[in-house]
């Protein structure tokens, strides 16, 4: 849905020093990477549940979106 709010997302994340590591356009170079859903970008799945906060976080704090506005539900693949 962040792509959603703002069509230069991607620009914004590929020229960031944290983010550009965890978002890509491509899969090479991203371990277990994943698509992000109705985008053509992937990211790096093998992250701790730390490193998602934090890349959510990051991506509000761009989008000005209130951190208490957003709902993530973590769920084991097993």
């Amino acid at each position: 849905k962040f792509f959603e709010r703002d069509e230069n997302l991607y620009d914004y994340i590929i020229t960031d020093e944290y983010l550009h590591r965890y978002i890509k356009s491509s899969p090479v170079g991203l371990h277990g990477p994943k698509e992000l859903e109705g985008t053509p970008y992937f990211y790096e799945k093998v992250t701790n549940t730390n490193y998602k906060r934090d890349i959510i976080a990051k991506l509000a704090d761009h989008l000005e979106i209130d951190k208490t506005d957003i709902k993530m539900i973590l769920a084991s693949s097993a």
